[in-house]
């Protein structure tokens, strides 16, 4: 067996197990969606806004595991209680080569640059309340844990630098524009009802091969890559 296939057959097996966990993710979203509407709670409007680093963990058709940063702003929007919808620019770079891997004598190596606009819908399904009271005695409320699932889509730019022996000449694709499925899971601690701190894990699948610039013949599958962020959080709201 070629060796490009037995690397793509164990990241076909990774894409398997995070498609199971988005239909779980999919599924316990669609059953709440069901449950409000059969029992709407209070409106309420909440702004807020973030600002997140991280790191990438990419998987591509070179090397093995290509990893960067990623810096991202946010901003979020509640109207009804347990959902709210974010708006997020993030901007990242990962890179990899095949020294270390079976395709070491190919040596090719890249390094993608990311910017990425993406809007995604946010679940609240776990939240507990933290209490506090102003020098004036007023009680004060706000999530000191919370925990959330997300979906959405994005909109990645993507421009591969090529290295090693792969050339200009080798690549399918050096730059373009592609459509993306975040989602994930995350954890919020509250500081105060103003401040907060969030930590996420968001795998994403593309729709394109090329995020490093090649797309192998024996390649049945898409890039895709795990954001892991830590972002702080304020909240615009009174």
């Amino acid at each position: 067996m070629p060796v490009e296939t037995e690397l793509l057959l164990i990241r076909q097996q990774h894409i398997g197990q995070l498609k199971r966990l988005l239909i779980l993710i999919f599924f316990l979203l669609s059953n709440n969606c069901f449950l409000q509407a059969q029992h709407p709670k209070p409106r309420h409007q909440v702004f807020t806004t973030g600002m997140g680093t991280g790191i990438i963990i990419f998987f591509g058709d070179i090397g093995n595991a290509g990893k960067g940063h990623n810096f991202k702003l946010e901003g979020s929007y509640s109207m009804v209680q347990d959902w709210s919808v974010r708006i997020s620019l993030l901007y990242g770079t990962a890179s990899d080569s095949d020294k270390g891997t079976p395709n070491a004598g190919r040596d090719f190596a890249y390094e993608t640059i990311l910017l990425q606009p993406s809007v995604q819908a946010i679940y609240t399904f776990m939240r507990e309340k933290g209490k506090g009271y102003t020098k004036k005695g007023l009680l004060r409320n706000w999530d000191r844990w919370r925990g959330d699932v997300m979906g959405g889509v994005a909109f990645p730019y993507f421009k591969v630098n090529p290295g090693g022996h792969f050339t200009p000449e080798d690549m399918t694709k050096q730059q373009g524009l592609t459509i993306a499925v975040p989602f994930g899971v995350a954890m919020q601690y509250g500081i105060s009802e103003k401040l907060s701190v969030r930590g996420e894990v968001m795998p994403q699948f593309f729709f394109s091969d090329n995020l490093d610039g090649y797309a192998s013949p024996y390649s049945k599958s898409n890039d895709f890559m795990y954001l892991i962020s830590i972002t702080l959080v304020y909240n615009l709201s009174k």
